[in-house]
This record gives structure tokens, sequence and C-alpha cells, in this order.
């Protein structure tokens, strides 16, 4: 009897997971994709593209500008293929329209979209669930070991939230520092996201990638990553990796998150927590050395020391975002004269709250 209903809740649980997979199939094909859309620097959002190598434009059949690197048809185009250096090819090895300027040691933001730059973008489908990393590389092509790891955010096992989960209810957008110990010079920023609605099959792991171009200044006596942070693109990943080859719909109590160790300067902490959207407006004519000296750790604790949580003064504002609106999806998430603005998706206005720490 007890081998009978340990086959019947193996039985149970294969449906119940091929159940997800096949609603996440469906979704991949209607909603799910992403693409890198802007960065912001000093606050100010840089536009759209500006700054970004090419999206993907060829019309080839089934692949568009937000499709993941993936191609279950030839694996070599995919995870371990040359389009995960920057994007799909030859697109994505043209240069950028322009280089942005960064200081080092400051935050940078970037914002990821679905479709478009609108507010009723919904930036990814909520099956899409997987982490997010940026690295950065002195280069030009990035080609070889020259990539280290700035960003990283896999699954919060207390919030039970995906970093993917998070950007829907940021907007899209997400932060991370530059770090201050590098040498000044020409960079280029790779960020991408995982979708693993299908990571619990080989070839199944969905990577969107997308890579900006920077100066960074103030820091000419920096220095670079040793060699043990140093990873190529293709190269990084295998399609067995603990964190690609991953199942979201078993049980689990942590997440492996794929590629290296993090590197952080000495002098600031990387916190791995996305954060609001940009409170400045995209323009047309952004300026390219920003004036604003953006704190190291923005979404830091700030309950101990409110006034040094966040140059805005709004503090973690994703956090607010997501406990004001709770099940409600965030339709605007901004920080506006040092105080939150927060709408939900069904509200008719934004509420304007007081910093959280006076919450």
């Amino acid at each position: 009897f007890i081998l009978l209903l340990s086959k019947f809740k193996t039985v149970l649980l294969t449906m119940n997971e091929t159940l997800y997979l096949v609603i996440a199939l469906f979704f991949a094909s209607v909603h799910g994709h992403m693409y890198l859309s802007s960065i912001t620097i000093g606050g100010q959002d840089q536009g759209e593209r500006n700054c970004l190598r090419p999206l993907y434009s060829g019309g080839a059949a089934g692949t568009y500008p937000n499709s993941p690197i993936q191609d279950l048809k030839v694996y070599t185009r995919g995870l371990i293929g040359s389009n995960m250096t920057c994007g799909f090819l030859p697109f994505a090895a043209n240069p950028a329209n322009r280089k942005c300027s960064v200081t080092a040691g400051s935050v940078m933001g970037i914002t990821w979209h679905h479709n478009d730059a609108t507010s009723s973008d919904d930036i990814v489908e909520d099956t899409h669930k997987g982490p997010c990393m940026v690295y950065m590389a002195k280069s030009d092509d990035g080609s070889g070991p020259v990539w280290f790891k700035v960003y990283e955010e896999g699954y919060n096992t207390q919030t039970s939230t995906w970093c993917t989960m998070r950007l829907r209810a940021t907007k899209g957008y997400m932060e991370f520092t530059i770090p201050a110990s590098i040498p000044s010079g020409n960079y280029l920023i790779r960020t991408e996201t995982f979708g693993l609605h299908e990571g619990n099959q080989m070839y199944g792991a969905q990577p969107y990638v997308g890579c900006a171009e920077v100066t960074v200044t103030g820091s000419a006596s920096g220095s670079l990553p040793s060699s043990d942070y140093l990873v190529s693109f293709p190269g990084a990943y295998s399609y067995n990796d603990a964190g690609i080859l991953f199942n979201i719909y078993n049980s689990f109590t942590s997440y492996p998150i794929p590629g290296p160790k993090l590197f952080t300067s000495s002098a600031v902490t990387n916190t791995g927590n996305p954060t609001s959207n940009p409170t400045s407006n995209p323009t047309s004519n952004p300026t390219s050395n920003p004036t604003s000296n953006p704190t190291s750790n923005p979404t830091s604790n700030p309950t101990s020391n409110p006034t040094s949580a966040s140059t805005d003064g709004c503090g973690n504002i994703a956090s607010q975002c997501l406990q004001i609106c709770g099940e409600r999806t965030v339709a605007s998430c901004k920080c506006l004269n040092g105080n939150p603005s927060i709408e939900c998706a069904d509200s008719s206005a934004a509420s304007s709250l007081r910093p959280f720490w006076f919450l």
C-alpha cells in the first residue's frame, strides 16, 4: 500500500509539473519575452536604446528583438553560442549610437521591457521566473575572459520572490553599483535575465541578454579584478549548470545563481536588490556627465540611519511598492521630491507616502 501511495504521489507531482510547464509554454509563445530598454545614470534615464548595442532586426520566423538566446534545434546558437556575448549577431556586434559617461563608485540603473517603453508594458510574463545578473568588461568586443560580475539576484527565500518578479513590481527597473576600484576607460556592461519556466529540461533555460557601452571616469589609478573573477561569453555557462538546469516547480530551499563569484570594491557593497524607477523623465539629449552623486549603497538598511538611506529620501521604495499594492500590479513606483509616489493597477491616483521609516 505504501509503495502504491508513493507511486501515486509521484504521478500527481509529475502531472502537476507538466501542467505548469504547458501553461508556461503557452504564455512563452504569447507574452513572455523581454529586452534591455534603457540605462539610467545619475538619476537621469538616458532614453530608449541610447548607448545600447543594437537589437535583433533580421526578421527570421519565430525570432524577435525580445527573443531569448535559445535554439532548441541548434544548441550551439543558444546558451553556449556567440550570441551570449551581447545579443543576437551580427546586430549586437555593431557599436551603440554613443557611449554614456558614468562615474566609478556611482549607482547605475537598467530598465527592461517586454514590448515597448510604455507605462502599460508588463515587463515579462509572470511565469518567466529566474535570476538577474550584470557583468562588466573593459573591452570593445567582449571577447575572451574579460567579464566580471558586479550584480546578481536570484531567489529570495524569505519573500519567495525571483528577481524577474521584482522587475515586474519596479516596472523593469533595477540598480547596481559601478565598482569604485576599477580603472577609468571604456567598458561594456552586459545585463541578463533568465526565464527558468522550461529550466527543468535540458536546453530549456531562456537567457535574455543586452549590452550597454559606457565610459567610466574618476578612477585613473584603479585596477581590474584578478583572473579568478573573469569569465568569457560564451563559455561562462553550460546547459547542465545547477542554476540553469533547475526545476522551479519542485520544492527547494535555495537557488545557485549561475556564473562566477561576485566582484565588489572594498569601498562599495552591491546589495543585489532592484529598486525604484528613475525619478527623471527620458530626454532626447540626456546629459553625458551626471551631476548627482548617488550613494554607494542605496538599498542598505536605512532604519538605523534614515538620512543616509538614499539620496532621494525614499529608501527601499521597491519594498514599499510591493507592500502597498500587495497582490495588485504596481502601475507606477517613483520617488518624487523625497516622498514615495506609488500607484497600483486598480488605483485611480497615486498615493503619496512619507519616507518609510516614518510609517
